[in-house]
């Protein structure tokens, strides 16, 4: 067992944005400005009507994204879009004492961040907005505290390197884009349906108006040849996130305790049917043999400085 801990008093840790929230700040660009476009062309039709509309739906969708880090909205978000709920008085009482010991190592604010129960009969936990840590009643009645601790240390990762508010900053500003694009292969697929209707001759120019104007939405915003690969660049960011995660835990003195984690899920992944590689590269999560090797090349370098500054060994 490492000995990271050992001063991890003496300095606090600190929210970072790491590799792996940059890149999906990167990715998320090309939805940003798809969006952008949306959001311009509502402020226009806005401005048309009331010429201070414009400008203030233009503004207003900019600013919009600081409601990740406002307490209340992470309520709303926590209860409304992830399914979760307050812990009960015997919840809180299992739950608290375990997460204070896991900031204390890390030398973070426990209170900042709000403690949530997802009703779910499997083992998970997550980390959303900007201080919500949520773990399944299952995982919290099932998990010894040890187990637990380092499932709470791996939450705790998560938002030290900035990835769960990336993630949800980076989904909020790709809405209107993704609205658009849904709503335009709507409209184009009725429309094919209907001119393939009356003639193959209609079908034909239906084609060839639809190849210009897809090279001239290209020419005007080259980016959007980029929109198809998002999902698998994404995709890529989250499996980063989730080996950050781990190696944050494992810093913290919580390695052993999340192998035993991760092994249990390994031989639950054994056992199930073998994914595609398309849906492979689409996964956000690393398969759980893939992380027991990143945690045991971790926890087996002799020598290490961890990110607290105390140089540890391995014994």
């Amino acid at each position: 067992m490492t000995a990271a801990h050992g001063r991890s008093g003496s300095r606090r840790s600190r929210r970072t944005i790491d590799g792996a929230s940059l890149s999906r700040l990167l990715f998320g660009l090309p939805w940003f400005l798809t969006s952008l476009v949306v959001v311009l062309l509502v402020g226009a039709i806005a401005g048309a009507v009331a010429a201070p509309l414009g400008p203030l739906v233009v503004l207003g969708w900019l600013g919009s994204g600081a409601v990740v880090f406002w307490g209340r909205a992470e309520s709303w978000f926590a209860r409304s879009l992830l399914r979760c709920r307050p812990p009960t008085e015997d919840e809180r009482d299992r739950l608290a004492p375990i997460w204070d010991e896991v900031t204390r190592r890390a030398g973070v604010d426990g209170s900042r961040y709000s403690l949530w129960i997802e009703p779910a009969a499997e083992m998970n936990a997550q980390a959303g907005a900007g201080h919500i840590v949520a773990v399944t009643d299952w995982t919290l009645r099932t998990q010894q505290p040890r187990s637990l601790a380092a499932i709470l240390a791996h939450e705790l990762g998560h938002h030290m390197g900035g990835h769960a508010w990336s993630t949800l900053v980076v989904l909020w500003y790709s809405l209107p884009g993704r609205v658009a694009v849904r709503a335009t292969r709507a409209v184009v697929r009725f429309a094919l349906h209907m001119i393939r209707a009356f003639s193959a001759l209609g079908w034909s120019l239906a084609i060839v108006v639809l190849i210009f104007i897809g090279f001239g939405l290209v020419l005007a915003a080259p980016y959007l040849v980029l929109l198809p690969a998002l999902p698998y660049a994404a995709a890529y960011a989250s499996r980063a996130a989730e080996l950050r995660a781990d190696r944050f835990a494992a810093r913290l003195g919580y390695g052993e305790d999340l192998l035993q984690t991760l092994r249990t899920l390994r031989e639950v992944e054994s056992g199930a049917p073998q994914e595609n590689r398309i849906a492979g590269y689409l996964a956000t999560h690393p398969p759980a043999a893939e992380r027991v090797r990143a945690v045991e090349f971790f926890l087996g370098c002799a020598w290490r400085r961890d990110e607290f500054g105390t140089e540890t060994k391995r014994s």
